[in-house]
């Protein structure tokens, strides 16, 4: 499970999300990639650990991807876009600018 919010600079706190990704874990460590858990966690609908699977699948499913994409979608509610100038026009605080800018676009958990 994972847990992120998004504050702006005067503590206020625009949205909660967590994130969950169900799985299993197995007795024996499998692939190399990854770290702490991710040699040993089977995510539900797959046969890999997380150690086995691509960075792009794990991106995709894991718990903080989850809970980003909360967070992306809070703001597409509210936005319509991410777009550079939808973003400056709703809000112009730097902290909701420099969010957007880099979770834009890409399916990774760090990155849109």
């Amino acid at each position: 499970m994972c847990g992120c919010s998004f504050e702006i600079q005067n503590g206020e706190v625009l949205q909660v999300a967590e994130g969950i990704c169900e799985g299993s874990i197995c007795f024996d460590e499998r692939g190399k990639s990854g770290f702490g858990y991710d040699p040993i966690f089977v995510p539900d609908g797959y046969d890999q650990t997380f150690g086995e699977l691509s960075e792009e699948i794990e991106n995709s499913i894991s718990h903080r991807a989850r809970a980003l994409q909360s967070i992306r979608q809070f703001w597409l509610a509210r936005l319509g876009s991410l777009d550079r100038a939808n973003v400056r026009s709703y809000y112009d605080a730097p902290a909701a600018r420099d969010f957007l800018e880099s979770f834009r676009f890409s399916g990774r958990s760090t990155a849109w």
